[in-house]
């Protein structure tokens, strides 16, 4: 409960190195365990490593609901008009995104009666015990802000079916490119507010507008991790809604907490400090982020027989 005597919104974010997917044999073992409809997605991509990533987000998903007593064959998922995946006739919300050898889930167990209390008695459980396998980061810590997000939308973008609104996550490596790239996609793409704050980006302290702390030597540019941020933000915002990156990458996105949506942006430091991870949702939250380790998760499987489950 807050100091309010209102709870949060409960949502669980988990972060994995899927690069040991790329290993012929866990690779075949992770394909058996996600969904029909996960498994066509990352057989539908060419090369291994973007294969790995995206079964990685999969397994996650998988992961997170067998802790909570789910079989995700039981659920069907299916998709909007944009392409968005949720599930049917269920008020478990999720959403799934993966970036180089990085995958993310982001889920609330909406309406599942009881569910609510057993993801927060899981993530009280979690944040008390070290485990070799999970490392659990409160997003209270120093490593965690809450940054800029929400915006309004065109009535007609906005409705999508039910567990598509309410949760959108994205990960992204922060950009290596070279020196301009950033400039030039922010001019192209974001508004101009967002633009002039990525054009001037090493002219004023990381903190100023950048709310992700400074990742040290490895990555000195301010502009590239400011820009990766609004960036995954923005797509964190559009799965929210169920719609496409390009209905709202022009926009400005306003502070948190305005509009009715609450946008929070951080790193895990242990896990991958060169990665940015974005969560937007309907209600205000304080989600609980663990990274897992992907052998454990397979381990913990006799066999695909099991199904996670």
């Amino acid at each position: 409960m807050t100091e309010s005597g209102l709870a949060l919104f409960p949502i669980t974010v988990l972060i994995c190195d899927t690069a040991p997917l790329e290993n012929d044999a866990l690779f075949e073992k992770a394909l058996s365990l996600v969904s029909s409809h996960r498994r066509e997605k990352v057989l539908k991509t060419k090369h291994r490593d973007m294969q790995a990533s995206s079964l990685g987000a999969g397994l996650l998903l998988a992961h997170i609901l067998r802790e909570n007593n789910v079989d995700i064959n039981t659920l069907e998922i299916v998709t909007n008009k944009h392409g968005k995946p949720y599930f049917e006739n269920c008020d478990i919300l999720f959403s799934l995104s993966h970036s180089g050898k990085m995958a993310s889930c982001a889920v609330f167990f909406g309406g599942v009666a009881g569910r609510e209390k057993n993801l927060r008695d899981k993530n009280m459980e979690s944040s008390q015990k070290e485990s070799p396998g999970e490392a659990d980061i409160r997003l209270d810590s120093p490593g965690y802000s809450a940054a800029s997000g929400g915006m309004k939308s065109p009535a007609e973008d906005l409705h999508t079916p039910r567990g598509v609104p309410g949760i959108g996550i994205d990960i992204e490596r922060i950009s290596r490119a070279k020196s301009g790239t950033a400039q030039k996609i922010a001019n192209r793409f974001f508004s101009k507010t967002e633009a002039g704050l990525i054009n001037n980006a090493d002219s004023h302290a990381l903190n100023a507008e950048s709310r992700i702390p400074d990742h040290g030597a490895e990555i000195s540019n301010r502009t590239e991790i400011l820009f990766t941020e609004i960036w995954t933000r923005k797509e964190a915002y559009a799965k929210r809604l169920g719609v496409p990156l390009t209905h709202i990458i022009h926009k400005s996105l306003p502070a948190s907490g305005e509009n009715g949506f609450f946008s929070y942006t951080f790193t895990a430091p242990d896990a991958a400090p060169e990665y940015v991870v974005s969560l937007c949702t309907d209600k205000k939250t304080n989600p609980a982020l663990r990274g897992v380790c992907i052998e454990e998760i397979l381990n913990s499987v006799r066999s695909s027989s099991d199904l996670l489950y």
